[in-house]
């Protein structure tokens, strides 16, 4: 059974609430599980799934029927994915709408490593451009530092216009 994230799932607290979910679901299996050896009748689960939690579920267990065991397992997993992976700060000018946040998740999973997770954040005082925090590493493309870098070509083409 091999880990799958989804492209909405984006940042650690998105691993963190897919991992609250998936316990609360293998603690309402576990009970239906004991209701059922009890009453020997079918006890629906009450837990739904939020669609990015289910698309890891599903490709985790690969079509199969899942059990306590099985999610269980899966959050540890889970857990261990949230301990390893590459986890980026990217600092924007202005909230990122959806799509974007999407594929630049998509793009660093594929050429950067399957275990990525990005914590967007924004700040209106970069004017443009960027700002990657990794580790302790910054790497900043904003437009501020550009024109704080180049103040006498930013007051020249100023005057210019």
């Amino acid at each position: 059974m091999k880990l799958k994230l989804s492209d909405d799932i984006i940042s650690p607290s998105d691993v963190k609430s897919v991992i609250e979910q998936l316990n609360d679901y293998a603690k309402q299996l576990r009970s239906v599980s004991i209701k059922k050896r009890v009453t020997d009748k079918h006890v629906p689960i009450d837990t739904k799934l939020a669609p990015a939690a289910s698309f890891v579920l599903d490709n985790f267990l690969n079509g199969q029927a899942p059990t306590a065991d099985d999610v269980e397992h899966l959050v540890i997993q889970l857990n261990d994915y949230l301990k390893n992976s590459l986890q980026l700060r990217l600092i924007l000018a202005d909230i990122p709408p959806l799509k974007l946040k999407r594929d630049i998740v998509h793009w660093c999973r594929n050429h950067l490593g399957n275990e990525v997770l990005i914590d967007f954040r924004f700040s209106p005082t970069l004017l443009g451009g960027m700002v990657v925090v990794s580790g302790s590493h910054i790497y900043d493309w904003s437009w501020r530092r550009m024109i704080l870098e180049n103040k006498s070509k930013f007051a020249e083409a100023m005057r210019s216009v």
